[in-house]
């Protein structure tokens, strides 16, 4: 992950959520991608239980992997993430993030998950107290923050998710990590600015990417309201 942002002349990366692009032309659609010079896909796996929604599993992902070289990282909404990260490392993923809500033990779930040769990401959900994450920040290479309820797409943005990157981006500073902070939910021209300008480098986004099926304007559109 800091290899990757390293190599990006811009300050963070957008990395489009699978879940809202053309299923039925998905290989085009990552192909599409992959020319607009996106690095990062970012797959939500949801399993009905943990979140009402149901999204893929496996199958999908093993697919993804051996269709595109792009940095894969799988963000498992399900109520067993041990048991699911393990086998979305063995499909080859290189960012594994789990709901906090979901971990049993945090500190020993997310070393548990480290040691399955993959980067680990930690998100927490929209009404999720921040200070949660604190004794375990440092065993994970990603934060994602979810800026909406985790479930669906197409919700709107809460703003007190400034305040979560805000607190997050300080207990990186204080404890000396390079912790990576990803924000997901609800990202558009309207807050994309904001969010960067607060310490998010990966900005997660779907219906901003797909929904008006211009893939490359949207794009382009989301860089240039980080410009000014």
């Amino acid at each position: 992950m800091r290899s990757l942002l390293q190599k990006n002349t811009d300050k963070f990366i957008i990395a489009p959520s699978v879940i809202s692009a053309d299923f039925m032309h998905l290989a085009d659609e990552i192909d599409r991608l992959k020319a607009l010079g996106i690095q990062m896909l970012h797959l939500d796996v949801m399993d009905g239980c943990l979140v009402d929604n149901i999204t893929f599993g496996p199958c999908v992902v093993k697919a993804i992997r051996e269709y595109t070289d792009m940095y894969l990282d799988v963000h498992i909404m399900v109520q067993d993430p041990l048991k699911y990260a393990q086998i979305f490392a063995l499909c080859g993923v290189d960012n594994i993030t789990v709901q906090y809500e979901a971990l049993k033990d945090p500190e020993k779930d997310l070393l548990r998950i480290k040691e399955m040769g993959v980067n680990v990401g930690l998100a927490i959900d929209r009404d999720t107290p921040v200070h949660v994450i604190e004794n375990v920040i440092s065993y994970v290479d990603t934060v994602l923050v979810m800026c909406v309820k985790a479930g669906f797409g197409g919700q709107k943005y809460a703003v007190s998710s400034v305040e979560k990157i805000r607190y997050i981006r300080q207990m990186i500073e204080n404890k000396g990590l390079d912790t990576v902070i990803e924000a997901d939910g609800g990202i558009n021209l309207e807050n994309i600015k904001m969010n960067v300008d607060e310490g998010v480098s990966v900005i997660v986004a779907g219906t901003a990417v797909f929904s008006d099926g211009n893939v490359a304007s949207s794009i382009s559109s989301l860089k240039k309201a980080v410009k000014g």
